[in-house]
């Protein structure tokens, strides 16, 4: 029994993949912690930032998406942190919608992709 579970241990440290890596859930608490609704996109990249994320220097301007039935036109700035695996990294998303017309962040939310360690 104990050589099991040291084995199982050491696969897992050695194979790398899932050390470093975090659930959904606690990625979206971390877009929450950034707390961005209603700043601008400037001041919602420079807090990504300075929370490890890497943003896009474009921002895609007039967007259209439906926000409970309704059709709005925002501008998004889209910010990514890779996770420190090698083989197999996770990498997050955070995607900052703000009105075309105040620039005012309306909604903030996340994604997760994640790569196989065995895929070509």
């Amino acid at each position: 029994m104990f050589r099991t579970s040291l084995l199982l241990i050491a696969c897992l440290t050695l194979n790398g993949c899932g050390l470093t890596k975090i659930p959904e859930s606690w990625h979206d608490n971390e877009i929450n912690r950034l707390d961005t609704v209603g700043l601008s996109l400037e001041e919602a990249r420079t807090k990504a930032t300075r929370r490890g994320f890497k943003c896009s220097e474009n921002i895609q301007f007039n967007r259209t998406i439906w926000d409970g039935g309704i059709e709005r036109k925002v501008n998004t700035l889209q910010c990514y942190k890779k996770s420190l695996d090698l083989i197999c990294p996770q990498t997050r998303y955070v995607i900052f919608n703000a009105d075309s017309k105040s620039g005012k962040v309306l909604s903030a939310g996340g994604r997760i992709t994640e790569f196989t360690c065995f895929s070509a």
